[in-house]
C-alpha cells in the first residue's frame, strides 16, 4: 500500500511540474522599438523558464544570431530572465 501511495504521489508531482508550456510571444526592443518574436518555455506564472529562440525580423539588434542584454526592454520578460540567469548575451542555437 505504501508503494502504491508513493507511485501516485510521484505521478502527481511530475504532472504538476509539467504544466510549463512552450509558446511564441512578440515584443519590442528597447529604445528604437523594432518588433521581435521569441520562443520560450513558460512556467505557470507565465514567466520564462527557458528561452529557446529570438527572431529579430529585420536584424536590427542581432549580431551572428546573438543578442546583448541591453537590447531588451528592462521591464520585459527576456531581460528579467537574463538577469535571473546572470546572462549578458543570448545566442540562438
Amino acid at each position: 500500500m505504501k508503494i502504491m501511495y508513493f507511485i501516485v504521489m510521484l505521478k502527481i508531482f511530475f504532472i504538476s511540474n509539467s504544466i510549463a508550456q512552450i509558446k511564441e510571444a512578440f515584443a519590442y526592443f528597447a529604445n528604437i522599438g523594432g518588433r521581435y518574436a521569441y520562443e520560450a518555455k513558460f512556467d505557470k506564472n507565465n514567466d520564462i523558464e527557458h528561452l529557446i529562440k529570438v527572431n529579430d525580423f529585420k536584424q536590427l539588434k542581432s549580431s551572428n544570431d546573438c543578442f546583448n542584454i541591453n537590447v531588451f526592454d528592462k521591464k520585459g520578460k527576456i531581460y528579467k530572465f537574463m538577469v535571473k540567469k546572470n546572462l549578458k548575451v543570448f545566442c540562438n542555437n
